[in-house]
């Protein structure tokens, strides 16, 4: 099982960043968490209007990192 996890920073100040956690999963493939990802970038600038996403994860079940990968 995977959870779909997005690191956030505000466009103007560059040490303002959040973790957002998914609270839709866990995710049972790697796949299935990357379009969840997918979802939660898009979501971001009406959530988050100043911020964007520079960092994402999909951790597995056990503590593992699985796919990550930085936003450009």
């Amino acid at each position: 099982m995977f959870t779909a996890i997005l690191f956030v920073c505000s466009l103007i100040d560059q040490t303002n960043c959040y973790k957002l956690v998914d609270n839709r999963g866990p995710y049972e493939t790697e796949e299935k968490c990357l379009t969840r990802v997918e979802e939660m970038i898009n979501d971001i600038p009406n959530v988050l209007p100043h911020y964007r996403t520079v960092r994402f994860t999909c951790n597995n079940d056990k503590g593992k990192k699985g796919v990550e990968g930085l936003e450009t």
